[in-house]
């Protein structure tokens, strides 16, 4: 798939951050495939069960293109493409149905949706699926798969379940307690510009935590986390910059 999520619908609760939903097509191109007089083509298309159509067809409802804006169509077109086993539209599925888009909402259908998708190798639907199962949203909590879902999502490169895994590791949830470990997951986040993995990992070596201490390492994620707009990483610069002044002073 071409990895674009477009028009960003919210956030999972706890350890998730904000997910868009389409990522089959840059909606420019949508757009001026539309302009060209092709929506007619597409809903034609979309009828008689082109997968690709439906899905198109779902992002034009949902942001009113062409067609005016309808998340009952957008939810319809989309779950037509689901139900054939696309992967990206099982994905999306479960984002209406977590939102409340064109839908009741409903953690547990959501959950089923992401599972078809995370089964098929998604990494955003694996690590969504950790995150309701570190939650308890849709069904009972469970933090061993939340860590196995993490787990999978994080070894194909998803920063943001390199960074849910390193938190399960830092608080011995569903895997055994490892800081080190924590570390190591924090960093693979950190270097992909994940903020939150940043500001942790310069946590981590301001106390000495699964790393040796190092107030000057710990001030570098800190300001990499402040440069992406992460608040709370301010604090921990400010004290270590502190620390480093008073140090230089001696």
């Amino acid at each position: 798939m071409i990895r674009v999520r477009m028009l960003v619908l919210g956030a999972l609760a706890l350890l998730l951050p904000m997910q868009a939903w389409a990522k089959d097509a840059v909606l420019e191109d949508i757009t001026a495939q539309a302009l060209s007089g092709q929506i007619e083509v597409i809903k034609e298309m979309a009828e008689v069960g082109d997968v690709e159509a439906q899905k198109t067809l779902g992002v034009l409802y949902l942001v009113g293109e062409e067609v005016s804006q309808d998340y009952r169509q957008a939810f319809e077109w989309t779950l037509k493409a689901a139900q054939q086993g696309d992967m990206d539209a099982e994905y999306t599925v479960g984002v209406f149905y977590h939102e409340g888009i064109g839908v009741k909402k409903s953690y547990s259908i959501a959950k089923k949706w992401f599972l078809k998708a995370a089964q098929q190798g998604d990494m955003d639907a694996q690590n969504n699926l950790g995150v309701l199962y570190a939650r308890g949203l849709g069904g009972m909590r469970d933090d061993a798969l939340s860590a196995l879902w993490y787990r999978k999502a994080a070894l194909q490169g998803n920063a943001t379940a390199q960074y849910n895994l390193g938190t399960l590791y830092y608080e011995g949830r569903g895997v055994d307690q490892s800081f080190e470990e924590a570390a190591a997951w924090y960093l693979k986040a950190a270097e992909q510009e994940n903020p939150s993995a940043q500001h942790a990992l310069g946590m981590l070596y301001f106390i000495g935590e699964g790393v040796i201490q190092d107030y000057e390492e710990a001030a570098f994620w800190f300001k990499e986390a402040v440069a992406r707009g992460y608040p709370p990483a301010q604090v921990g610069l400010k004290t270590v910059t502190g620390i480093l002044e008073a140090q230089d002073k001696e």
